[in-house]
């Protein structure tokens, strides 16, 4: 069975992860981001496997950026947290994308098997 949406559980260890140098990002605000990454009918599989990497007019970065700058989180952080996502995505659709040139996506699949 083919996944449709990405693992909850894994991208809060990820976002936890990317900022946990933060003291002031709180669980409700994780949980959040989690909910709204994860919503299928927010973002499919599919967009998110085919964003570009480092890309801060994603739809992604749109979406999670302003809650994440107003608790000081810097761009590099943010485009950190969508590009794990990406790499997800990407991993669980068995695809691979063409934005990034440098083969991060080729990388990110040869890791899932």
């Amino acid at each position: 069975m083919t996944a449709t949406t990405i693992n909850e559980e894994t991208l809060r260890s990820t976002i936890t992860q990317i900022l946990s140098s933060n003291d002031e990002i709180d669980d409700d605000l994780i949980s959040y981001l989690i909910g709204m990454i994860s919503d299928s009918d927010t973002f499919s599989l599919s967009s998110l496997s085919s964003m570009a990497a480092d890309d801060e007019d994603s739809e992604l970065f749109a979406s999670i950026s302003p809650f994440l700058e107003s608790y000081s989180v810097d761009n590099s952080c943010i485009l950190s947290i969508c590009n794990q996502v990406r790499d997800m995505a990407i991993g669980l659709t068995g695809g691979s994308s063409n934005a990034d040139g440098n083969g991060n996506a080729s990388n990110a699949n040869a890791n899932t098997n």
